[in-house]
């Protein structure tokens, strides 16, 4: 049966477990078992994007009939206590569960001693020798503050020398059930939960080669565990989506995990295994197949997909500012650089042709014999195929661009007529055409216009000039603004 549970999670300190090596739990009342990674017969890993993951395990321990304390060791530290899920093949039957996380940390050691004595181990400067004195801890907040014999100090230097670690304190994650067994033998344990500290990114390499007319796109997964343990041959599945979560506050006391609190190791690339694109619900998920480990605190890069030919296209774009129609304006102060964009197909035509989760793009060229050099990177959102990627790899040095209010016009307390100007100038050798997009507020009309447009979306449109080698090109046209 499927047991939804709010579970308890205590650190056991190694000095500690002589009452579990007994078969005893701390008050006698039950026999204890504790089951590890060793117990695991199936590992799978089903992480997200948004630092979530689904663990699944399935473990054999072997009980006697009657009551006892199951703690099950060696699961992650950011475990969402809600999301647990206990099936036991009605072989055990769960009496009671509950939630408590006491990590052991320095601070909440040091606060268990408040109002208590307390030995700090000092240099005396008057005979260079370490002593220790005893007081007792009065306070925490914004500073240490102990009182000794004869007086006050605050903020003492030292080491403490505390006499033991108070028994709440846990090192080790471990879900704690009191469960009954209706029989002696084996007992199948399948758990699922939920857990923060997990989460994947995509990166792509994209190479032109030829001239630019053809390229070469490879992707890689990189998966960043930072859960509190390791994962030893594990399924692994990575869903690409956006899963809609219930924002809630953290549960007291969970530790706070960030970047800063471990150095991760970048694990070598392991060539030739590719994660097979499998549509589920609304997402899709890339399940890699194979087992494979993730020791925690490290990153590991997984091949997404086999480098793929494709065809970009280059294209040129200038993006007006969309600040000329509020009211008149000097001439700017320069001229502006020309964004340079690959686009192409996401389809059968364009290899992968698989579904492409977001990433980052990162563009190179190779040219003969000679090494590739970057040229810029941009990110995607989650790609379909059959649908266009475009990417701004940066600017093009030969193409500049002046837009430009060359008249302003208040026709009525609403109405108003803006003339516009755009020249481009092209220092290439070869002709370019540059599509010239133009954001245009309200209701808008254009009344006048020196060369054709097509109207992208409501407030916005495209000219596409022509602009001659080591020439110029200007664009024009009159918008009555409402």
């Amino acid at each position: 049966m499927k047991v939804p549970l709010i579970f308890s999670v205590h650190l056991l300190l190694l000095a500690g477990l002589s009452f579990a090596a007994a078969g005893q739990t701390p008050s006698g009342a039950a026999k204890s078992i504790l089951s590890g990674a060793a117990d695991r017969r199936s590992l799978k890993l089903v992480v997200y994007n948004n630092d979530l993951a689904l663990v699944n395990e399935k473990r054999l321990l072997r009980a006697a009939r009657g009551s006892f304390e199951l703690r099950f060791q060696d699961v992650g530290r950011q475990i969402i206590p809600a999301s647990l899920v206990l099936e036991t093949g009605g072989r055990l039957t769960v009496l009671e569960q509950h939630y408590a996380y006491n990590l052991l940390t320095k601070d909440r050691l040091l606060e268990s001693y408040l109002g208590r004595p307390v030995t700090l181990e000092r240099l005396d400067p008057r005979t260079n020798t370490r002593e220790r004195v005893s007081g007792t801890l009065l306070s925490l907040a914004g500073g240490t503050v102990i009182r000794f014999e004869d007086h006050v100090e605050i903020d003492p230097q030292g080491t403490f020398i505390l006499p033991e670690v108070p028994a709440e304190f846990v090192i080790q994650p471990a879900l704690t059930w009191l469960v009954k067994a209706s029989a002696s033998g084996d007992c199948p344990l399948e758990v699922s939960y939920l857990t923060r500290g997990l989460s994947w990114s995509c990166d792509y390499v994209l190479t032109l080669e030829g001239g630019g007319d053809k390229a070469r796109l490879a992707g890689w997964v990189t998966v960043n565990n930072s859960s509190g343990t390791d994962y030893d041959g594990a399924e692994l599945s990575l869903v690409a989506g956006e899963l809609n979560l219930v924002q809630t506050p953290p549960a007291p006391g969970r530790p706070e995990m960030t970047m800063k609190s471990f150095a991760p190791q970048l694990a070598a690339r392991a060539m030739g295994d590719q994660m097979t694109p499998e549509q589920g619900f609304e997402y899709y998920r890339y399940h890699l197949g194979r087992v494979t480990s993730l020791p925690n605190n490290e990153l590991k890069q997984v091949e997404l997909f086999q480098p793929a030919g494709l065809a970009p296209r280059k294209t040129y774009r200038f993006e007006g500012a969309g600040n000329l129609y509020y009211g008149p304006l000097p001439s700017p102060p320069g001229p502006r650089q020309v964004s340079v964009l690959l686009e192409w197909e996401n389809g059968a035509k364009n290899a992968p042709g698989v579904p492409l989760p977001a990433g980052v793009i990162r563009i190179y060229e190779r040219s003969g014999d000679d090494a590739p050099w970057f040229l810029g990177e941009d990110r995607i959102g989650h790609t379909p195929l059959e649908e266009k990627i475009s990417i701004r790899a940066g600017s093009a040095f030969d193409l500049l661009a002046v837009e430009k209010q060359i008249d302003y016009r208040k026709l009525s307390d609403r109405l108003r007529q803006v003339s516009v100007e755009i020249e481009l100038t092209n220092r290439k050798t070869v002709e370019a055409t540059v599509e010239v997009d133009e954001p245009l507020p309200g209701d808008w009309k254009i009344t006048e216009n020196s060369l054709p447009f097509e109207r992208l979306q409501a407030d916005r449109i495209r000219f596409r000039p022509k602009v001659p080698a080591g020439g110029k090109t200007r664009v024009s046209f009159t918008v009555q603004v409402l």
